[in-house]
């Protein structure tokens, strides 16, 4: 998603589908001279509906943020007993 006004109607999809959010936003992002405050107020709306939220610099190397998201979809799919194993 990008940080536009419009993302608002994305956000607002998916916690009326009561879909489990875990955002990593890229602050700064990879073409980001620095940081930005949260002008949108996204935060507020997103913790307020449990989502898990977490900042992250996004321009340093990809590899553990992909680590830490793939550690947190095997987690999530391992409690609700939905991993199969391939033969």
């Amino acid at each position: 998603m990008q940080y536009t006004e419009e993302v608002r109607i994305t956000i607002d999809y998916v916690i009326q589908r009561n879909f489990d959010v875990s955002i990593h936003w890229l602050n700064p992002g990879y073409s980001d001279v620095e940081g930005y405050f949260d002008n949108l107020g996204l935060t507020n709306v997103l913790l307020s509906n449990s989502a898990s939220l977490s900042i992250r610099n996004g321009k340093l190397a990809t590899k553990r943020r992909v680590a830490e998201l793939r550690e947190l979809i095997y987690g999530w799919a391992r409690f609700r007993d939905l991993l199969v194993q391939c033969k």
